[in-house]
């Protein structure tokens, strides 16, 4: 019951970042909530609430978001850049 709604929840996160281009399959999503299991148990760590893996995938969402953007400032300034070299 407690990792359905984990489940849900981080399912939830899709909402926000598809807008991105960025989501979270359920299949992946089951993946991550084992994982964290895995090291909370190995560490002998418990965690309540729902936790940082939601956090986690909020935070690389912004910087993929990030990191597209100054990659297309990058390239639009490469491009300028090109053009005014071929016209000398």
């Amino acid at each position: 019951m407690v990792q359905q709604n984990q489940l849900g929840n981080l399912l939830k996160t899709n909402r926000k970042t598809e807008k991105f281009g960025l989501s979270i399959s359920e299949q992946d999503a089951e993946m991550i909530l084992q994982e964290r299991k895995n090291a909370l148990q190995e560490q002998k760590r418990i965690e309540f609430g729902e936790g940082i893996v939601q956090k986690l995938f909020m935070s690389s969402v912004i910087q993929t978001t990030l990191i597209k953007t100054t990659m297309s400032i990058r390239l639009s300034a490469f491009k300028k850049f090109f053009i005014f070299i071929k016209m000398k």
